[in-house]
């Protein structure tokens, strides 16, 4: 399995994830950025004091508290092929939207693990109206096609796709 689309997630859990975000001033470290002459990329990094809140309070199931858990924001990107990459630090990712555009963003992702450089005819294109949770090593990249910022809730595994487990009602 590439990726899964988790259309059934719990609202409620975007909208805590999403208040939180906007909300708390005091629970991220920045960990790194890119930037180019059309977007700049910032990924912040929960806090380890508010990964158990998150965890107890927000997803109330088993996620362990070792995962990494981030925000990712991204200012408009409009050429997917620059940024298509393989994530070297972790196998699975689970990216939960907080602030995206269905109609003018979009999550791309290679049929396959042999494909190494950007062809759009070869790569599946993907909504991000829900969470999805795909494999990292595969390449992937994504768009922004609008002047608000996207912002995705990312929760990292080192556990390959295949033996990671979401609820079944999230499916």
């Amino acid at each position: 399995m590439i990726y899964r689309k988790l259309h059934n997630f719990p609202q409620e859990i975007i909208k805590e994830l999403k208040d939180y975000f906007f909300n708390t001033s005091d629970q991220f470290q920045v960990k790194g950025s890119r930037n180019n002459t059309n977007s700049l990329f910032t990924e912040y990094v929960l806090k380890e004091t508010h990964r158990k809140y998150v965890f107890e309070n927000i997803f109330k199931c088993s996620i362990p508290l070792t995962n990494e858990y981030a925000y990712i924001q991204s200012r408009r990107f409009d050429d997917p092929s620059e940024w298509f990459h393989r994530d070297t630090f972790r196998n699975t990712a689970l990216n939960i939207p907080i602030q995206t555009h269905p109609d003018l963003g979009a999550f791309f992702i290679a049929h396959d693990k042999t494909q190494e450089e950007w062809d759009r005819s070869k790569v599946k294109k993907l909504t991000t109206d829900c969470p999805i949770l795909f494999d990292t090593k595969i390449m992937h990249t994504y768009m922004n096609a609008t002047d608000q910022d996207r912002i995705m809730f990312s929760i990292s595994f080192e556990e390959e796709i295949s033996n990671v487990t979401v609820p079944e009602e999230w499916l």
